[in-house]
């Protein structure tokens, strides 16, 4: 799978960061409009999609399995 590389974009100014640790801490979220390129989402759409293939729930934990296609459940792969 090819690797996203972020190391050379442009960094955020001190106040946009103050905005999205705000929106993080109030709603648990915080959006990036256009930050990745099409391609970008295109690679991270492939890798979930295998993920959710390979995925196998954790036997005896019921959650597990209910939760197969919850996103915090791919981000613990």
């Amino acid at each position: 799978m090819k690797n996203i590389n972020l190391r050379d974009r442009e960094l955020f100014p001190d106040s946009e960061i103050a905005e999205h640790i705000y929106h993080l801490q109030t709603r648990g979220y915080s959006m990036l409009p256009n930050f990745l390129k099409k391609e970008e989402c295109n690679i991270l759409k492939a890798s979930m999609e295998l993920s959710l293939h390979d995925f196998t729930p954790v036997l005896g934990a019921e959650r597990s399995f209910l939760d197969r296609y919850q996103m915090h459940e791919l981000l613990c792969l």
